[in-house]
Formats: structure tokens, C-alpha cells, sequence
């Protein structure tokens, strides 16, 4: 997990966005959520966007039922510019 210094630092060094970890969470459920993440950046939605839409599939059971539960994936947050 990251703490909140090291997203600024990584702002500060010219990050545009962040996506972190406020605590620490199982490897399963953060490659799986990661992975929905990066594809819809790829697809061009906004860093903010697709945080909530990889959210909403996973408390739909869309990414792997044994991750539905926001104790799997809520602790994500994105930080940055636009």
C-alpha cells in the first residue's frame, strides 16, 4: 500500500495520476482489478472513469466472483490532475 506522502512525490515528479492503495490488499484481487484499469485507460477513459468503472465491475462479479467484495478492491484511489 502506499501512503498518501509517496502519491505526492510521484505528482511532484511529474506524475499526471496516481493509482494507489491506501491499505494493503491480497496480490489476486489487485492484479485482476489492475488489469480492468489499464484496459480502460487504453479504451481512453479518464483515470477517474475507469477507477469507476473497473469498481462497478467488480461489485458486479465481472472481474472474479472471489473478488466482488469491496474489501477486495475499495481501498483504490487515483490522485492527480484532471
Amino acid at each position: 500500500f502506499v501512503q498518501a506522502g509517496q502519491v505526492s512525490a510521484w505528482l511532484v515528479a511529474g506524475a499526471s495520476h496516481v493509482l494507489a492503495s491506501v491499505t494493503e490488499i491480497g496480490d489476486r484481487s489487485s492484479a485482476k482489478f489492475i488489469e480492468r484499469f489499464f484496459g480502460h485507460l487504453l479504451q481512453g477513459r479518464s483515470p477517474a472513469r475507469a477507477l469507476a468503472h473497473t469498481q462497478r465491475a467488480a461489485l458486479a462479479g465481472k472481474l472474479d466472483p472471489a473478488v466482488a467484495q469491496p474489501l477486495q478492491w475499495g481501498a483504490f484511489t487515483v490522485s492527480g490532475l484532471g
